[in-house]
């Protein structure tokens, strides 16, 4: 669902494909992250204070956005690379 979002998300903005880039993969991680969330919350009896803290928050900033980051810039570059080639 997650990488569907993306996509989708990266092929109808055209206009600006590093912003689309960008828009879907934040998109992505949202998605993969919201039901993350939910299932540990669940898991935890419940408690989705706690498996926000637990499960979202010591990832999402550091990690996953320069990580979604990176994979835009390697996208742009295949991208550039395969309309050339």
């Amino acid at each position: 669902m997650a990488a569907f979002l993306a996509g989708y998300i990266t092929e109808k903005s055209r206009e600006s494909v590093l912003g689309g880039m960008a828009i879907g993969s934040l998109a992505g991680i949202t998605v993969i992250y919201l039901l993350g969330w939910l299932r540990l919350g669940l898991f935890m009896g419940g408690d989705f204070e706690k498996a926000f803290q637990l499960g979202v928050l010591l990832f999402v900033p550091p990690l996953d956005i320069l990580k979604a980051a990176i994979a835009v810039g390697i996208a742009k570059t295949v991208r550039r690379m395969i309309e050339v080639g």
